[in-house]
């Protein structure tokens, strides 16, 4: 079930992974925890991001935007309502921790980690340790 906060952009970067902050009383409120990901919405547009958390970058009712996000999206003002939902772990990743373990891909699992890839789902590190396997366990 969706829940609402309203943005708020920080001046801050997180390093290149589209991050964003919730007060702890939210993120308890939200079952949320350090590291969650979830879908960010407003005004047509969708983000994918993992859960900070932190009692002095924002209020209880806000979501703060680390500036990877309110930059690629620069039409997002202060103040605008994010409808936000948990999302689980991307399937992808359990692909790349079987080629890791040196599995096989298959070539579904090989379309899920591009397609996670691309539309922003993964972190850096972890297409990290996707082309790292390589090294270990030749891609076929």
């Amino acid at each position: 079930m969706p829940f609402y906060l309203r943005s708020k952009k920080l001046r801050i970067a997180s390093g290149g992974y589209r991050d964003v902050v919730l007060h702890p009383r939210d993120a308890t409120n939200f079952g949320l925890h350090l590291g969650d990901r979830i879908r960010i919405r407003w005004d047509h547009k969708e983000e994918y991001a993992e859960v900070g958390i932190s009692r002095t970058a924002v209020k209880s009712g806000e979501l703060g935007l680390f500036e990877e996000v309110w930059k690629h999206h620069d039409v997002l003002n202060k103040g605008e309502i994010i409808e936000i939902d948990l999302i689980g772990r991307p399937e992808s990743i359990v692909a790349i921790n079987k080629k890791m373990l040196g599995g096989k891909l298959s070539d579904q699992e090989i379309r899920c980690i591009i397609k996670d890839v691309v539309s922003g789902r993964l972190s850096d590190m972890e297409i990290a340790y996707f082309m790292g396997s390589g090294f270990f366990h030749p891609f076929s």
